[in-house]
């Protein structure tokens, strides 16, 4: 799901702009996955993470095109106006909510005044408003040329439901596991895990773990089964089974420049013969 995600995000940059040769910061880059893609395409990437440890692979690799920078989103110690594309994919979930204006300005700092911003979001699949919230920010500060939307409810559900045995087996195998587990959980779920994951229930669910896990894995890797069920989640659930948000946009102006105003005629002195 990721994997599309990146390739819908590439495809969205290239309908609007060419890279080759442009300067782009990829904010919260992670392992950097999206900043190789965007310096195979031969653009100039800042790749910054506040994790050394997520920028340590492409720090030790060299590459020519990427300059690894460890720096705190959402207020980086980088030059305004600086970059021709401002990327950031799905960050601003990791940032408190108190700080995601603060995000948006960032960005908006960031780009030239004829630049491109890219930015993105999970959508909680169980709750209402989300992107509503994230639409309303994001147009604070940019004019939004197009948005790109994932429909991974279905596909998200039913992983997440092949999921469960396997979290009933390592919470019946590691005791840690299993109480850190039952805390995420009201009193009615972790009563329920603890359950699951006793020693009359572990076993059990390890026998079923044994048909879920390679399922799960052949899920993972089919990419024409995700855009079915992809296809079928838009169909009946509509936007109740958005999960994901992308937007290209451009940084709006300032001001507002005033329009010109007809000139107002002078009055003229009365005749003493009128």
């Amino acid at each position: 799901m990721e994997e599309e995600r990146l390739k819908r995000t590439l495809e969205l940059i290239l309908r609007y702009t060419f890279i080759e040769g442009k300067q782009i910061v990829d904010l919260g880059c992670g392992h950097g996955i999206f900043s190789r893609k965007l310096a195979a395409e031969g653009a100039l990437v800042d790749a910054v993470d506040i994790s050394a440890n997520a920028l340590k692979p492409l720090k030790e690799d060299s590459l020519k095109n990427i300059r690894p920078i460890q720096d705190l989103i959402p207020q980086t110690l980088l030059e305004d106006d600086s970059y021709d594309l401002v990327v950031s994919t799905d960050a601003i979930a990791y940032l408190p909510e108190q700080e995601r204006r603060l995000y948006f300005a960032e960005l908006s700092r960031l780009v030239k005044s004829d630049g491109f911003v890219i930015c993105s979001t999970g959508i909680d699949i169980d709750t209402v408003g989300g992107f509503e919230a994230f639409e309303a920010l994001a147009e604070t500060e940019f004019q939004i040329l197009e948005w790109i939307f994932s429909y991974h409810a279905f596909f998200i559900r039913i992983k997440n439901l092949l999921k469960r045995p396997e979290r009933f087996v390592k919470g019946y195998q590691d005791k840690a596991f299993r109480m850190r587990e039952a805390s995420l959980h009201s009193s009615m779920g972790s009563s329920w895990y603890r359950f699951n994951s006793s020693l009359l229930m572990g076993p059990l669910w390890a026998l079923v773990n044994l048909i879920t896990h390679p399922l799960l894995q052949f899920l993972d890797k089919n990419r024409t089964i995700m855009l079915w069920l992809e296809k079928l989640c838009r169909v009946i659930n509509q936007d109740g089974g958005l999960s994901h948000a992308l937007f290209i946009g451009i940084r709006r102006p300032l001001k507002i420049q005033a329009q010109e105003e007809p000139p107002v005629p002078m009055q003229q002195k009365r005749r003493v013969w009128e």
